[in-house]
């Protein structure tokens, strides 16, 4: 079992959480990692607290880490190799999420999705470092890549570009008690 969060109480509630048992976490909403294009994504000015959640979590042994990334064209696909740094510097696993139509105000489209092709050809050509795939997909909706000097660990959710609902094998209580089995 793991947790999903956004971080926010994350510092306040670690310590509490590990001893009941909990000892894997996803953290979503670590979109960008700069303070005001976290802001303007977010709407709200938590950057630092949501760090220091992560930075608390990884101090208590929490692991693995999973950081979740929605890349966004023109927003912030400008820091995939930031992203991909921080996989091979720390523990965490780095999963870039395809932007999805999840919302009414989202104002997504087709041309703001950033493919793992193009994150891949991204980091490859940039860091000189190949990508190699772990394992098929299965029932997990990530396809998980390892840098091939065993550097770090990057997943990709491709739910628009390589949609897996069939065989996805995940479901979701929500903070207020409801089952989901899909993000859609």
């Amino acid at each position: 079992m793991s947790l999903t969060t956004n971080g926010y109480y994350l510092t306040e509630q670690a310590d509490e959480l590990y001893e009941a048992g909990l000892n894997r976490i996803n953290v979503s909403m670590v979109d960008s990692l700069n303070a005001e294009s976290f802001a303007a994504i977010t709407r709200r000015n938590y950057y630092e607290k949501v760090r220091d959640g992560i930075a608390k979590a990884t101090t208590l042994g929490f692991n693995p880490i999973k950081i979740n990334v929605v890349l966004i064209r023109g927003f912030n696909d400008n820091e995939i190799l930031d992203f991909a740094e921080l996989a091979r510097k720390s523990n965490f696993i780095i999963r870039f999420i395809e932007f999805m139509p999840i919302g009414s105000d989202d104002k997504w489209n087709i041309q703001k999705v950033v493919t793992s092709e193009e994150i891949l050809n991204t980091i490859e050509h940039r860091l000189g470092v190949r990508l190699a795939p772990k394992t098929g997909r299965g029932s997990q909706p990530v396809d998980i890549y390892l840098f091939e000097d065993g550097c770090g660990e990057i997943g990709f959710i491709n739910s628009v570009s390589h949609p897996f609902c069939e065989h996805c094998n995940h479901v979701r209580i929500t903070s207020d008690g409801k089952l989901r089995t899909c993000l859609f």
